[in-house]
């Protein structure tokens, strides 16, 4: 046991001990407080939390920094390569860290669309995938109306449309296109379930363009809502006719008017023809009344223009007219931003035509193959001729909307077909009457002699008169240029003209010029309003921006001096037209004359920039005004349209020798490369080293800005010099 002492001593050495401790506590450094449990844990959890937010402030700082210092610039340098795909989804990552930048702001503008998606009736669950990548899977947008949906520009998307009770339907457009586009787009319109026949697709009515080439631009047919087949007519289906007795059936062929190099043949004699190559009613690309091998899913082929009617009356259908094939397969949009999605994916210049269902070629209403595999016969006669559309698969893709005829009778292994159904009725006359083919080789077209060229050209010829120049207006907010008006006496009219200046605010007098001749847009409607407010394109506010002046005369027949000269036809139209060209150069005369009196302006570097119809129909300006330096021409080719010799664009090309640089659609529908585009540059007088022919990865337009950018100001510099 412990004495009474020793537990006194303990007692006191605790006390010792403890007195020590406290005294140690209090003095000791703030590190070693904080290794006390109670003390440690939550002091480390505010060091902890002071670390992370300051790490989160260094990331945040970092992501700025990386979106301002690299990915900014990075989706600039994707605009100007129009790669705009690219430069939207990296903007979707820079839009996460600078949600309000107004630089990040700018560049979506210029990389992307953004446009409503209406459906018709509203309330329908919206899909969207982009149309080159097919296996990808639909991105859900919204439920319609949608009031903002943004894609990038110059591509080309599908849109899926779902709505309980109703059939669900896939349409295609460009972007911007005829279903997206930020105004005016058309409702995507729906169907009650089993409205439309599973092989079909729904077309709705209206008033559209023909875009078919060699058509005038401004023709406009109406049509009313029609279904069309989704495929071409398959081996499968056609068998399904001969095997029913169609062949031998007077129901399906009543009323045909045979007729084979210019003889009527009565049914029994035009049965005789209609023969597979074994003697057996059928396709001349069948044996033994039926199809070869494993070819069920391939169109029929080798079937004659009555054999197309047959079977489709068989399938109570009929065959399309060329407007309602052309509704159904050409994007009714001026600006041809899908062609090009489409024509990468249809079957041309293959070796055969494809199973229809493995083709990757959808329309803007869910038709297959309108572009390529096989051509497809359509009702119109044109002589004793009859339509084909579409091109083959051993055809260059200009054919997908080239005009083209054959005999009724003929039974190629190109040659298929489609059928239509009119839900309103059939189509009224002028639709389903001839339509006769116009057409002219331009690559074997040879201008007229010397002296027939002069008798043509010297009525044309430019004769100065008095201008009474007034400016009318300046204008001098707008960020980039200034804008005056300008009017003067017409000369020819007792009118007025107006002219336009944008002279830019980053150069330095006296400026370059361009003289802009419009495409047929100008020329289609009076202008209600002020007709150019600002520079009407990208392509010439790149020209501005260069630091060259942008002249626009208001030429007669267009904007606020419009008339009706486009729509005449026949003779009508050709004394028009030749009214037209001797006003035209009176405008371009009077407007250089003006050009010349000012000091900001230097005379002698004014070239011509002419696009579509300044490309083509007034071609023969470039001849007929000596003082132009130079011609940019956007979307160019020989014209469809039929016009007098003294303004045929044939007899002034070789007389055309300054320097020219001509910029065209690899896919041009209006002006196809080979036909039209390139007839005119091998036959302009300039000399080979001072004229270039550029082809875009386009239609009809629009021009891609960076590649224009690449392309056209250092051309000028070299043909006009650098600007001051």
């Amino acid at each position: 046991m412990r004495t009474r002492a020793e537990t006194s001593n303990m007692r006191s050495s605790r006390a010792k001990l403890a007195g020590t401790s406290t005294a140690a506590t209090a003095g000791a450094p703030a590190w070693r407080t904080l290794r006390r449990p109670a003390v440690a844990l939550p002091a480390i959890g505010v060091v902890v939390a002071l670390a992370a937010w300051m790490g989160t402030v260094a990331s945040e700082r970092s992501r700025e920094r990386w979106a301002r210092e690299e990915a900014l610039p990075q989706m600039l340098a994707l605009i100007a390569n129009d790669d705009y795909a690219a430069a939207l989804a990296l903007a979707e990552q820079v839009e996460a860290v600078l949600p309000n930048d107004p630089a990040l702001a700018d560049a979506i503008a210029q990389a992307s669309v953004t446009a409503p998606i209406v459906t018709d009736p509203p309330g329908a669950d919206v899909y969207v995938r982009s149309y080159d990548d097919r296996a990808a899977d639909w991105r859900l947008v919204g439920r319609s109306p949608i009031e903002a949906e943004r894609l990038p520009r110059r591509s080309a998307v599908e849109i899926r449309v779902e709505k309980e009770g109703f059939d669900p339907v896939e349409v295609a457009s460009g972007v911007p296109g005829f279903f997206f586009r930020p105004t005016g787009a058309p409702p995507i319109t729906l169907r009650p379930s089993g409205a439309v026949p599973p092989e079909m697709v729904f077309v709705p009515g209206g008033d559209f363009p023909v875009r078919i080439t060699g058509f005038n631009t401004l023709l406009r047919a109406h049509l009313d809502a029609f279904l069309i087949d989704r495929y071409e007519v398959t081996n499968a289906e056609y068998k399904e006719f001969v095997d029913a007795g169609g062949y031998s059936d007077p129901r399906y062929w009543e009323g045909l008017d045979f007729v084979r190099d210019g003889r009527r043949l009565s049914w029994e004699e035009a049965a005789v023809l209609l023969v597979d190559q074994t003697g057996r009613p059928g396709p001349s690309t069948w044996e033994f009344g039926t199809f070869p091998p494993q070819q069920e899913a391939y169109p029929v082929s080798g079937v004659s223009w009555y054999e197309a009617v047959a079977y489709n009356r068989f399938r109570e259908k009929s065959l399309p007219t060329i407007y309602h094939w052309a509704r159904a397969a050409i994007e009714p949009d001026g600006v041809q931003v899908f062609v090009t999605h489409l024509l990468a994916q249809a079957n041309f210049n293959g070796e055969g035509p494809l199973p229809v269902v493995e083709s990757r070629a959808m329309g803007p209403y869910g038709t297959y193959d309108t572009a390529g595999n096989v051509k497809e016969w359509a009702w119109n006669a044109s002589g004793d001729h009859r339509w084909l559309l579409g091109g083959a698969w051993d055809d260059e893709q200009r054919m997908y909307s080239v005009r083209f005829t054959s005999p009724t009778f003929d039974r190629s292994s190109r040659h298929g077909f489609r059928g239509v159904r009119y839900v309103e009725g059939e189509p009224n006359d002028s639709l389903a009457a001839p339509v006769e083919s116009f057409s002219r080789d331009y690559n074997a077209a040879r201008p007229v002699s010397e002296a027939v060229y002069q008798a043509y050209r010297r009525p044309l010829l430019y004769v100065p008169g008095e201008l009474d120049a007034r400016e009318e207006s300046v204008d001098d907010t707008l960020e980039e240029y200034r804008r005056i008006k300008v009017t003067l006496d017409a000369g020819y009219v007792n009118e007025r003209m107006a002219i336009y200046l944008f002279l830019p605010k980053g150069g330095a007098p006296p400026y370059q010029a361009a003289v802009f001749f419009p495409g047929l847009d100008a020329f289609m409607n009076r202008s209600t309003g002020e007709p150019y407010p600002t520079v009407p394109s990208e392509s010439l506010g790149a020209v501005v921006s260069s630091g060259r002046a942008v002249i626009i005369p208001t030429w007669s027949g267009s904007m606020d001096r419009w008339d009706d000269f486009d729509s005449q036809s026949g003779e009508q139209s050709k004394r028009s037209l030749r009214t037209k060209m001797a006003e035209w150069t009176e405008d371009l005369g009077r407007t250089i004359d003006y050009l010349e009196s000012r000091d900001d302006i230097d005379a002698e570097r004014i070239f011509y920039f002419g696009v579509s119809f300044g490309s083509s129909t007034s071609l023969p300006l470039l001849d007929l005004e000596s003082r132009l330096r130079a011609a940019l021409l956007l979307l160019p080719g020989y014209t469809y349209r039929q016009v007098p010799p003294e303004m045929d664009a044939v007899n002034y090309a070789p007389h055309i020798t300054m320097p020219v640089l001509m910029i065209g659609g690899r896919d041009d529908y209006v002006f196809p490369v080979e036909i039209a585009q390139r007839p005119l540059f091998e036959q302009l007088g300039t000399p080979a080293a001072d004229k270039r022919h550029l082809l875009y990865p386009m239609g009809h337009g629009p021009i891609p800005r960076g590649q224009f950018l690449r392309d056209v100001l250092p051309w000028l510099d070299q043909y006009l010099g650098p600007v001051r």
